[in-house]
């Protein structure tokens, strides 16, 4: 029993936290509704705008831009393909996920919410974990992940290129325990993203066609009441 109990000490301490369990701290959804709130920084002026992210499973979503100069422009990410509609264009155009949504924010850091599903963890040592892209799909080809006491403090995102691009700064909820918000920081601003709310709830297949996609604003109108 004693030999048990310490190759259990042994594995938790080599091993320590997976990328689920990373994953697991951030406030998310299964299928459902997520509001949220993106503060821009600069110079001392603070700007806000909001956003509804409709999320059917891993791979499919849709980001509906509520602000009031922007309402009905969305995007959808099919798997790996994302399109944007603004409110004036008449057809979709394809994006990247490293299209700016607003600030220093990239529809990326918004969309893409989990590691375990595009990353691989290349090394860890004292609590900082090295995460590779598992392809040329994600956002960012290296994430450094800092952990402390079973929290994540923060993270370092690294381009294809290899040049570090911003460094995201976890906060947890009081409450649910879960990170609801982070602060995005670069060298010219900082971002905070914050969770609002969300809730699971059953959506049509069809706002997130992109067939439909000119009439995704109105059609998920009746969810955002």
């Amino acid at each position: 029993m004693k030999f048990i109990v310490l190759v259990l000490c042994v594995s938790s301490f080599v091993f320590g936290m997976s990328l689920s369990d990373m994953d697991s701290h951030r406030a998310n959804i299964d299928e459902g509704l997520m509001s949220i709130k993106i503060v821009s920084i600069k110079k001392n002026k603070k700007t806000k705008k909001t956003y509804d992210v409709f999320r059917k499973n891993s791979n499919t979503s849709l980001v509906v831009f509520t602000h009031e100069n922007e309402k009905g422009t969305v995007v959808l990410k099919e798997n790996n393909n994302l399109y944007i509609k603004t409110q004036y264009a008449r057809n979709p155009i394809r994006i990247t996920p490293m299209q700016r949504l607003f600030g220093d924010a990239s529809i990326g850091d918004v969309l893409e919410l989990t590691f375990s599903k595009n990353y691989k963890i290349q090394s860890s040592n004292n609590g900082v974990y090295v995460l590779k892209a598992i392809n040329n799909k994600s956002s960012y080809n290296k994430i450094i992940v800092y952990v402390k006491n079973n929290k994540l403090i923060k993270s370092e995102l690294f381009s294809f290129s290899g040049k570090k691009l911003k460094t995201l700064f976890y906060k947890y909820n009081k409450k649910t325990k879960l990170i609801d918000s982070y602060t995005i920081k670069t060298p010219r601003s900082q971002t905070l993203v914050e969770i609002v709310s969300y809730k699971n709830m059953k959506l049509s297949r069809r706002i997130f066609k992109l067939q439909n996609i000119k009439n995704a604003y109105y059609a998920t109108k009746k969810y955002r009441k």
